[in-house]
């Protein structure tokens, strides 16, 4: 069962009250869901938005099987950069708090067939959603068609892996002779450009260049910027934006949003800095350990 990262302080920093209006941008299974609408009633709402359509029904099973109002949930698919059209759509206002978890639940990814995972070898998609032949974009297509330069940019920028270069390099020289078409077939590529020993064996050689390509195939940090500009607009006088983070990147990108906020006068911070799991929670949740938490109260 998957397990909300950082639950009690994302209630914490939120702190739903009876009868409000919140949105939940990345549904996911429900669990930040689930405990705002019991906080909620008994007349509060929360729009959650997700990219996979089973959401939905996965957190709509949840709630009927713990005897919370279902009519109290309400559901469009789509990323969390579409917020603002997305509550003019249906008319949602009034719109007290918002949470975003930019976690992935990998344990979906990796068994999607659609290649997130270094450790299969499966068709080179990446993309998030699984509508994939639509997409604008997928891994095997920018792995196959970028420059040199722009594939190394990408594994520097989004993986911060140091021999970008050398694995860009060799990813241009192979697909010469034929097309990168497979996760084996990149992975294999990695492991022979890179030097022997990599990061001594902590991690494999793969892991950020999968990350790099992961995040520019779905524009995440894009995306994120876009929420973190359109967000803060959506939320009442004193409504709160709470942002769980995975990774030094998002992270980043958070604080920066939130700092302008705060200096132009438009939110005060409420955590000076990023609130983290405890060893009881990494303990029992082991994903949560990289989770950083930032949160603002819009004045």
């Amino acid at each position: 069962m998957h397990v909300p990262v950082l639950l009690q302080e994302v209630l914490k920093y939120l702190a739903p009250q009876p009868n409000e209006n919140f949105i939940d941008g990345t549904l996911g299974t429900g669990g930040y869901t689930k405990a705002i609408l019991e906080m909620i009633a008994p007349k509060g709402k929360v729009l959650g938005v997700d990219l996979d359509k089973d959401a939905y029904q996965r957190t709509q099973e949840t709630l009927s099987h713990d005897n919370v109002a279902e009519d109290r949930l309400l559901f469009r698919q789509g990323n969390f950069s579409q917020l603002k059209s997305i509550t003019e759509e249906i008319s949602f206002t009034n719109i007290n708090g918002i949470v975003l978890d930019l976690g992935l639940n990998t344990d979906s990814l990796e068994n999607s067939g659609r290649g997130f995972s270094f450790k299969k070898d499966e068709p080179l998609i990446m993309t998030f959603t699984t509508d994939w032949q639509n997409a604008p974009r997928t891994a095997a297509q920018i792995v196959n068609s970028y420059s040199e330069k722009e594939l190394a940019e990408i594994i520097w920028q989004y993986g911060e892996e140091k021999y970008s270069r050398l694995i860009a390099r060799a990813i241009v020289a192979a697909r010469q002779k034929n097309p990168i078409t497979t996760t084996g077939m990149l992975v294999s590529l990695i492991e022979q450009s890179v030097p022997k020993g990599y990061e001594r064996g902590r991690i494999n050689p793969a892991t950020r260049t999968f990350q790099a390509l992961r995040i520019a195939t779905n524009d995440e940090l894009n995306n994120l910027n876009t929420a973190l500009e359109e967000i803060p607009n959506l939320l009442t006088p004193g409504g709160r934006y709470v942002v769980v983070s995975f990774h030094s990147l998002e992270d980043r990108l958070v604080k920066r949003a939130f700092r302008k906020l705060k200096d132009n006068g438009q939110a005060k911070i409420l955590t000076p800095k990023p609130v983290v799991a405890d060893a009881t929670e990494i303990n029992l949740n082991p994903k949560s350990h990289s989770a950083k938490l930032r949160a603002i109260q819009m004045i």
